[in-house]
C-alpha cells in the first residue's frame, strides 16, 4: 500500500511542478464535459422549430355539387386547416409544377398534392366504386434524414384529419343525403313492394278458402236436413240406450281436439321459426363484428330472409284459421283484436324484410367492407333484431291470447254439445226445432263468409293500387319512407363514427424536454471519452526506477490508476454540475445523479485503464471499438427493440446501458430498487476489470512488451 501511495503522490507532485502538464490535466477534465453539454444543448427541444421545415401543399380539387345544388370544395377546407396549423411550415402554392420543382431543388422538404377528384370521391364514393380521395405525397429524402421523418409525421397528421372529415362526410351522405346509399338503392323499396304483392297473393288464397267453406256449408245444410228427417229414428235409438249418445260426444270431441291440435302445432312451429330467425340475426351480427367475408355475410342474410318468409307464411296461415273459426263461432272472440294483431305483425314483418334487403344490397354493392359500411350494417341488423323481438312479443300478447280464447270457446262448445246430446236422449221432442235453427245459423254463416270474401276482394284491389303507386314514386319519396322507418339521425352518426374513441393521456415519468431525456446518454458518453483521453495523454506505467524497482505488479497497477481515478472523478463532477446548473436539465434526484456519474466514471476509467495496461495500444483500440458499438447499440437514443438483431444480442455485455439507465432513474423518477440494481450490474465490470488487470494479463505481459518494442522500432508508433 505504501508503494501505491508513493506512486500516486509522485504523480501529483509532478503535475503541480509542471505548468504545461497541469494545463493539460485541467483540459482533460473539462473537454469531456464540453462534449456532453454541446450535444445535450443541440438536442434540447428540436421539435419546437418544426414550423421552419417547409412543406408545399397544392390543391387541384375541382369541387363537387351536391344534391341541393351547393358547390363544396373539400380541398380548400384542408388548405384552410393547414393555414392555422403551426406544426410544420406549410407553404400553400398555386400550381403542381411549382411544388414538384421546389421539392427537387431542395427548397421544400416535401410536397402534398390534393387530387382533382378529392371532393367528388368524398361525397360520391359509392357510385365511383369506393375510390379513395386522392392525396399524393412527394418527399426529398436526400435533403435531410431526420427532416423526412418529421414531414412524414406531418403527412400522417394531415391524413388523419382528412380521414376524419371523410368518415363524417360518408356517414352523413349515406344516411342523410338523397344522393347517398338509401336514395339510390332502389332494391330496398322493391323488397317492400314485393312483400305487398305476396300479401295480395295470400289474400287471394284466403278468398279461395272462403269459397270452399261456403261450399262445405251448403253440403252441411243438406246433411242437417237429412238429419232432421231421421230424428224420429234417432230418438227411438236414443231411447233404446245411451251408448249412441256417448259415441257422438266422443267423435265430436275428437274432431275438435284434432282441430285445436293443428292450431297448437302451427303455433309451436311459429315459435320455433321465430327463435331460429332471432338466433340467425344474432349470428349475423357476430359475423359483422368479427369482420367476416362478404360471401359469409350475404349467406347469413339469405338464411335470415328464408326464415322470415317461412314465419310470414306461418303467421298468415294461423291468422286466417283464427279468423275463420271466430267467424264460424259467431264473433265469440273479438275479431278486431285478431285483425289489429295481424296488421301489426304484417307491418313488423314487412319492415324486417325491407331491412334485410337493405343490408344485403349494402353488402353486395362492392367486395370492399369499409368501416363505414360495417357500422351501417351493424345498425341495420340491430334494428332487425329489435323488430323480431317486437314481433315475438306481439304474437305472445295478441295472437297467442286469441288462440287460447278460441281453445276455451271450442272446449266449452264441445262440453255443451256433450251435455246437449245427453239431454237430447230425454228431450228429442225439441230436436226438430233445433235442427231448423241450426240450418238457419248455417245460412247466416254463408252470408258472413260471402261478405268476408267481398272485403278481401276490396283489400286486394287497394293493395294493388298501393304497389302501383310505390312503383311510381320518385327517389326522394322512397328515401323519405325508408328514412322514416329507420328513424336515425345522420349528423349524430357522422360525428360519432368519424371519431369513435376519445383518448386521455397520462404521462408516466414525465420529462420536461428532449435535452433532459438524452442527458444520461451524452453524459455517459462524455465520461467514456474522458477515460479515452486520459489513456491517450497519460502513461499507464511509471518510468522512475525508484518507483518500479522491487514493486509488485498490483502495486504498479493501482499506483498509477489512482491518478486516473481522481481525474475521472473531476471530469464527472464538472460534467454533472454543468448539466444541472448550466443547462438546467430536469433532475429529480440531483445527489443520486452525481453519485451515479462518479461511479460510472470509476467503472469506465478502470476498464479503459485495464485494457491499456494489459494490451497497450491494442487495448486503446479495443476501448475505441467498444465506444463505437455502444454509441450505436446502447438504447441511448433509439429503443433497443428498434435496432438490428446484432445490437439486441450484444448490448447487455457492455456497461453503457446500465450507466444510462441508472442516470435516467435520477432524472425522470425512481421505480422500486432499479437504481441500486443498475449500480450493482456495473460492479460486474469492475470485477472483470480487476480480474483482467491483476491476474489474466500476466501471461501476456512479455508478448505485450515485445509488440511495444517492435512498434517503437518503426519510429512511427
Amino acid at each position: 500500500m505504501k508503494r501505491v501511495l508513493k506512486i500516486f503522490v509522485h504523480d501529483l507532485v509532478g503535475l503541480s511542478r509542471n505548468i504545461f502538464a497541469l494545463i493539460i490535466a485541467v483540459g482533460l477534465c473539462i473537454i469531456p464535459s464540453l462534449y456532453a453539454w454541446f450535444n445535450i444543448y443541440s438536442n434540447w427541444d428540436p421539435y419546437a422549430n418544426t414550423s421552419s421545415i417547409k412543406v408545399a401543399v397544392v390543391s387541384q380539387d375541382a369541387g363537387y355539387k351536391n344534391s341541393d345544388g351547393k358547390n363544396v370544395n373539400m380541398g380548400e377546407e384542408v388548405l384552410d386547416t393547414l393555414r392555422k396549423n403551426k406544426g410544420l411550415g406549410w407553404q400553400i402554392l398555386g400550381t403542381y409544377d411549382e411544388a414538384i420543382d421546389g421539392v427537387k431543388s431542395g427548397k421544400y422538404y416535401a410536397a402534398i398534392v390534393l387530387g382533382e377528384d378529392f371532393s367528388k370521391n368524398m361525397f360520391d364514393f359509392i357510385d365511383n366504386g369506393l375510390v379513395h380521395p386522392s392525396v399524393t405525397y412527394y418527399e426529398n429524402e436526400k435533403k435531410n434524414a431526420v427532416a423526412s421523418k418529421i414531414t412524414q409525421s406531418g403527412k400522417s397528421t394531415l391524413q388523419e384529419n382528412i380521414n376524419t372529415q371523410f368518415v363524417d362526410t360518408v356517414v352523413q351522405t349515406a344516411m342523410g343525403s338523397t344522393d347517398g346509399i338509401l336514395s339510390e338503392d332502389k332494391d330496398i323499396l322493391s323488397g317492400v313492394t314485393e312483400s305487398l304483392k305476396k300479401l295480395n297473393s295470400n289474400l287471394s288464397g284466403y278468398n279461395t278458402t272462403i269459397t270452399a267453406f261456403v261450399n262445405s256449408n251448403n253440403a252441411l245444410q243438406g246433411t242437417l236436413n237429412q238429419v232432421k228427417n231421421e230424428i224420429p229414428q234417432v230418438q227411438q235409438a236414443l231411447l233404446d240406450g245411451s251408448d249412441t249418445t256417448q259415441k257422438i260426444h266422443e267423435q265430436t270431441s275428437a274432431a275438435a281436439d284434432e282441430y285445436i291440435q293443428k292450431i297448437d302445432e302451427l303455433s309451436s312451429l311459429i315459435r320455433q321459426t321465430s327463435k331460429e330467425l332471432s338466433e340467425q340475426i344474432h349470428k349475423l351480427i357476430d359475423s359483422v363484428q368479427n369482420n367476416a367475408g362478404t360471401d359469409e355475410i350475404i349467406a347469413g342474410i339469405n338464411s335470415a330472409q328464408n326464415l322470415l318468409d317461412a314465419l310470414m307464411a306461418q303467421n298468415d296461415t294461423l291468422a286466417g284459421q283464427l279468423q275463420e273459426i271466430s267467424q264460424q263461432l259467431g264473433g265469440v272472440v273479438d275479431d278486431e283484436v285478431i285483425n289489429a294483431a295481424v296488421a301489426s305483425i304484417t307491418q313488423l314483418e314487412n319492415v324486417t324484410k325491407a331491412l334485410l334487403e337493405q343490408a344485403k344490397v349494402l353488402v353486395s354493392n362492392s367486395a370492399e367492407m369499409t368501416n363505414a359500411k360495417l357500422e351501417l350494417l351493424k345498425i341495420i341488423l340491430g334494428q332487425c333484431e329489435t323488430k323480431i323481438d317486437e314481433l315475438d312479443k306481439l304474437y305472445q300478447d295478441s295472437l297467442r291470447k286469441s288462440v287460447d280464447s278460441l281453445r276455451a270457446v271450442i272446449g266449452t262448445t264441445i262440453s255443451s254439445i256433450g251435455t246437449s246430446l245427453t239431454e237430447m236422449s230425454q228431450q228429442m221432442s225439441g230436436l226438430s226445432a233445433m235442427m231448423g235453427s241450426l240450418m238457419t245459423t248455417v245460412d247466416g254463416m254463408n252470408i258472413g263468409l260471402d261478405q268476408t270474401g267481398i272485403i278481401i276482394k276490396g283489400m286486394t284491389e287497394k293493395i294493388t293500387t298501393l304497389t302501383q303507386k310505390l312503383d311510381s314514386l320518385n327517389g326522394d319519396e322512397k328515401f323519405e319512407m325508408l328514412a322514416k322507418a329507420l328513424s336515425q339521425d345522420p349528423v349524430t352518426y357522422g360525428e360519432f363514427l368519424s371519431s369513435p374513441v376519445k383518448v386521455s393521456t397520462h404521462q408516466v415519468y414525465e420529462t420536461a424536454n428532449y435535452g433532459s431525456a438524452v442527458a444520461p446518454f451524452y453524459t455517459t458518453l462524455a465520461l467514456w471519452v474522458g477515460g479515452l483521453l486520459l489513456t491517450a495523454l497519460i502513461k499507464v506505467h511509471p518510468d522512475k526506477d525508484e518507483l518500479t524497482n522491487g514493486a509488485k505488479s498490483h502495486e504498479l497497477f493501482f499506483g498509477r490508476y489512482l491518478l486516473f481515478f481522481v481525474l475521472g472523478q473531476v471530469q464527472a463532477v464538472i460534467t454533472v454540475l454543468g448539466d444541472l446548473y448550466l443547462l438546467k436539465i430536469q433532475c429529480l434526484h440531483k445527489g443520486l445523479f452525481m453519485l451515479a456519474a462518479c461511479f460510472v466514471s470509476f467503472v469506465f476509467t478502470l476498464l479503459i485503464y485495464t485494457l491499456t495496461v494489459s494490451f497497450g495500444d491494442i487495448g486503446k483500440a479495443l476501448a475505441v471499438v467498444m465506444v463505437v458499438i455502444q454509441i450505436a447499440g446502447s438504447s441511448g437514443t433509439y429503443p433497443i427493440e428498434l435496432l438490428p438483431v446484432f445490437f439486441q444480442k450484444v448490448y447487455i455485455y457492455f456497461p453503457f446501458p446500465y450507466a444510462i439507465n441508472a442516470m435516467r432513474e435520477t432524472i425522470s423518477g425512481m421505480y422500486s430498487a432499479d437504481y441500486a440494481i443498475y449500480i450493482g450490474e456495473l460492479l460486474i465490470f469492475v470485477a472483470g476489470s480487476l480480474a483482467l488487470g491483476l491476474f489474466i494479463r500476466k501471461p501476456f505481459m512479455r508478448l505485450n512488451h515485445y509488440m511495444h518494442e517492435r512498434m517503437h522500432d518503426t519510429d512511427m508508433m
